[in-house]
């Protein structure tokens, strides 16, 4: 008699805000709301039971000279991606936080990876239906989801406008968790 290998799942979870801050609204340095909607998804996990990492980039450089989340040299050998890609491990959910401005509404980007992408199909799937996340398929130059080793990952972009009320907070932590219990 055969036994049936389950597939491995994630244990932990790895949130990323790679522009995490703004000096004005004309000088697109970084993702204005990001830093404080990464930080409000890990505490809300946490208070889940689930465990989780949050790591906010510094904006020490301009985005136009260094993009954290660019597939470029000078991302790879950054500081802080260095220590991303140190804490990224096996186990590893990757959730890459961004917001935008002039945003609607929530929406997630896939990496492009065919392997992340499969692994990461289920928890897409309930972010979308139970969650309202819409989906859109990401692209080589997310280098964060993509590149750095994650078996799971996907990029959330929140708009600035919703970023005090959080709408899809709720939601997708119980979509996390879920996936993360499965």
């Amino acid at each position: 008699m055969s036994k049936s290998k389950s597939k491995p799942k994630p244990q932990r979870v790895l949130i990323t805000a790679p522009h995490a801050y703004t000096l004005s609204r004309s000088d697109n340095v970084g993702d204005a709301t990001s830093a404080a909607s990464a930080r409000a998804l890990a505490h809300a996990l946490h208070d889940a039971g689930v465990d989780v990492t949050v790591m906010v980039a510094p904006s020490d450089i301009h985005r136009s000279r260094l993009d954290r989340n660019r597939a470029r040299a000078s991302a790879a050998s950054d500081p802080w991606v260095q220590s991303v890609r140190t804490e990224i491990d096996a186990r590893t959910l990757l959730l890459d936080v961004h917001s935008f401005p002039f945003l609607e509404r929530h929406y997630l980007l896939t990496a492009s990876t065919p392997a992340v992408q499969t692994n990461t199909a289920p928890l897409v799937e309930s972010l979308q239906t139970q969650a309202g996340w819409d989906v859109r398929q990401g692209s080589r130059i997310n280098h964060i989801i993509n590149d750095l080793s994650a078996k799971w990952a996907v990029l959330l972009e929140t708009p600035d406008a919703t970023s005090i009320t959080r709408p899809w907070l709720a939601d997708t932590v119980r979509c996390v968790k879920d996936f993360l219990d499965d």
